[in-house]
């Protein structure tokens, strides 16, 4: 890219005065685009300034630095990826295709906010206190997946959502990278994949039952059904066809 040539996808300059919370959204808009292209190390306020049309003063009066505008970004593009999806599913009954609503949300959010996607999850390399406020902000994420898991399988074990919730976090960013790079590769086709291997993961969390729950024979299920290996009766008789001694199936 020549030198100070704008980064691809980069909103026009805008020097005419704005309301302070318009001046913000641009500000942002352009700033998500700048670091997108470059990287968090070789930005510069003077390049997001010269980028955005306005003097590197008035970044500096609403965002304070840089860590400041590119924590903005990304607490920005959090809140609307996590509103998204909460849309999307929120009075969708069925588990599986509200599992199907939500991860269409998020590559529908990816389409339409490229660099915004990119902010949140690649080719931004950050360490440091703001590295620490990202880890944080991509919690919160996590933490949502896990929340709406949870309520659809209460008998679950929280650290067995909370697993499957960060698992799930990074099939969608390594799908999203396989969607992005293979051509002729659907959005359709994309979440179709990965919400079929997603909803493996999610029967099996939504068939655990707690030990003493009801319809459990002898009081002692775990996921899928199989007896806990602390359960009394495990190892209790002979072993079934197809499971080893120790009650694991082979």
């Amino acid at each position: 890219m020549p030198s100070g040539a704008a980064p691809r996808g980069v909103p026009p300059p805008i020097r005419q005065r704005l309301s302070r919370e318009a001046r913000v959204e641009q500000l942002l808009d352009v700033a998500e685009h700048v670091f997108a292209e470059y990287g968090y190390e070789a930005t510069s306020i003077e390049r997001l300034a010269k980028a955005a049309g306005v003097s590197r003063p008035v970044v500096y009066a609403h965002f304070g630095s840089k860590d400041g505008i590119y924590l903005a970004c990304l607490r920005r593009a959090r809140r609307q990826l996590d509103e998204a999806v909460l849309s999307a599913v929120l009075g969708v009954e069925d588990l599986q295709e509200r599992l199907t609503a939500g991860i269409d949300a998020t590559f529908a959010f990816i389409e339409a906010y490229p660099a915004r996607w990119a902010v949140v999850y690649n080719g931004v390399a950050v360490s440091g206190p703001v590295a620490e406020e990202a880890w944080r902000l991509r919690l919160s994420t996590v933490d949502q997946i896990a929340a709406l898991i949870q309520i659809a399988t209460p008998d679950t074990p929280p650290r067995q959502v909370e697993a499957f919730a960060h698992a799930l976090s990074g099939a969608v960013e390594e799908t999203e990278r396989w969607w992005r790079h293979t051509p002729g590769l659907s959005r359709a086709e994309a979440v179709r994949q990965l919400s079929d291997f997603a909803w493996r993961g999610v029967r099996v969390l939504a068939e655990y039952r707690r030990p003493g729950g009801p319809g459990v024979p002898g009081g002692a299920a775990g996921p899928g059904g199989a007896a806990p290996e602390d359960s009394d009766t495990a190892g209790a008789g002979a072993p079934e066809d197809g499971d080893s001694p120790d009650g694991s199936s082979i």
